[in-house]
């Protein structure tokens, strides 16, 4: 099995090239004339940061499109080798390779289990993994915006263009997903869905195609990195249907249309019949700030096209429910002026805007301070504040007991890791307490001392100011 210390991954035919994607394109046309060569390197490997993972979810699990899945359980495809019905990775040489069913659990977004079979996003999937996790975990976990259809009877492609969107504005631990996808109408014991995925991590754009989650493992094609303003193209392609809808062979490709790269998953739907489209899906993880959203403030999937399984176009009217109980609440809003289009988007801003804390004497994760604002000790006798100047000061009556002595900080905020952190208006980090990895909450005690706990209920950091 190939080493997925590199997780989580940045998250045939192709169409006529005239005007990318034309509408209606109709005999096959030939493979992308790109050498080997043009096709971008991978990024350095990476892995999962703790702040992204729910405290439920273990260490050695990592995030992908599709949840949580232990390390084992997610392995990469070269671009010569297929899934087959079989459960079997097949090599173009003829050589073969087992899919060792997953025997650890997967985890929705929230750090609940998903039961097999389960869905760790759509429809009926989306309803049973809501919740809300023990512990502090970022209130955005998970699918966010989805565009769907499942009203056209089997189908065998889904394809569609996307830019790269800008990087937001601040690059903490935040994890960004977007794709369309296919998955079956009707789930039985063994749920699958395809995408080819645009991923944003550690300040870094990649793509991959994907296909979830029958033996309870999770595949994917080579990363590729890509940039902002490149136009990606994905489709979802089967081959082989029969007169039920059954297609027996499967092909996910991303490609870059502005750098010549791409990568290709072959695969396939184990039995099932695919008949529900997304046109775009927006997944994330750790987002704690409008801020952590692309500055261009979402993404547009255009020239979609969809047809059933007797290769005829289908033209979806796609969903365009947008959720209103998000914190932070960004805002967010999807449309679709038609059938061939989806915008997804998430009003993101260009600097931090951390929420008001809730609770006196506790800052949670998403929540801060913006400049001249303060928080109180539950007993009135203590304030941290934010001064106009940039200056955070914890102050008791008119005594200063401790000062981060910083200039030119506009917010103040506990970031989703567990890292409380001051932003400038251009979202340039200022100054933090380096705890990153606590994934808890700050308290202003009533003793004076301003304490950073981790999810054991351990101090990691204080002002040392204890006991007034």
């Amino acid at each position: 099995m190939p080493d997925t210390r590199s997780l989580p991954v940045r998250s045939s035919l192709i169409a006529c090239l005239s005007g990318l994607l034309m509408a209606g394109c109709g005999s096959p046309p030939p493979e992308a004339p790109v050498a080997e060569a043009a096709v971008p390197a991978a990024p350095a490997a990476l892995g999962t940061p703790p702040s992204v993972r729910p405290p439920t979810v273990p260490d050695d699990y990592v995030a992908t499109p599709n949840g949580f899945f232990h390390r084992s359980c997610v392995i990469e495809l070269a671009q010569d080798e297929t899934i087959g019905a079989d459960h079997k990775i097949h090599r173009a040489d003829g050589r073969t390779r087992d899919i060792t069913p997953c025997d650890h659990p997967r985890y929705d977004r929230a750090g609940h289990v998903i039961p097999t079979g389960g869905a760790a996003a759509t429809g009926a999937g989306r309803a049973a993994t809501t919740g809300s996790a023990p512990g502090h975990t970022p209130s955005t976990d998970g699918w966010v915006e989805a565009a769907g259809n499942a009203d056209n009877g089997p189908l065998n492609w889904v394809a569609g263009n996307f830019t790269v969107p800008s990087n937001p504005a601040m690059a903490s631990s935040q994890l960004l997903y977007y794709f369309p996808g296919l998955q079956p109408t009707v789930t039985g014991t063994e749920f699958t869905i395809m995408q080819p995925v645009l991923q944003y991590w550690a300040g870094q754009w990649s793509a991959a195609s994907w296909n979830c989650c029958v033996d309870g493992v999770t595949a994917h094609s080579p990363e590729i990195a890509v940039n902002p303003g490149d136009t990606l193209y994905g489709y979802i392609q089967g081959n082989n249907c029969d007169g039920s809808g059954f297609c027996t062979d499967w092909q996910v490709y991303t490609g870059d249309w502005s750098t010549g790269g791409s990568t290709t998953l072959n695969t396939n739907s184990y039995g099932s019949v695919m008949g529900w489209a997304f046109g775009g899906v927006l997944e994330a993880y750790g987002i704690d700030d409008c801020a952590e959203y692309p500055t261009s403030g979402g993404i547009s999937f255009t020239n979609l096209q969809v047809r059933n399984a007797k290769y005829l176009s289908v033209y979806p009217v796609w969903s365009t429910d947008a959720p209103t109980d998000k914190v932070p609440n960004c805002p967010y809003s999807i449309s679709s002026p038609d059938t061939s289009t989806v915008i997804l988007s998430t009003g993101s801003t260009s600097a931090p805007s951390p929420a008001t804390p809730a609770s006196c004497g506790i800052i949670e994760k998403g929540e801060g301070l913006r400049a001249g604002q303060s928080l109180s000790s539950c007993d009135g006798r203590f304030a941290l504040t934010l001064q106009p100047d940039g200056n955070l000061v914890l102050i008791q009556g008119t005594t200063t007991l401790w000062a981060s002595n910083t200039t030119g900080a506009s917010a103040a905020e506990m970031m989703s890791g567990g890292e409380f952190a001051l932003w400038s208006a251009t979202s340039q980090r200022v100054w933090s307490t380096g705890t990153g990895w606590a994934d808890s909450h700050l308290a202003l005690q009533d003793d004076g001392n301003v304490v950073i706990y981790n999810s054991d209920g351990l101090s990691v950091w204080a002002t040392n100011t204890c006991c007034h």
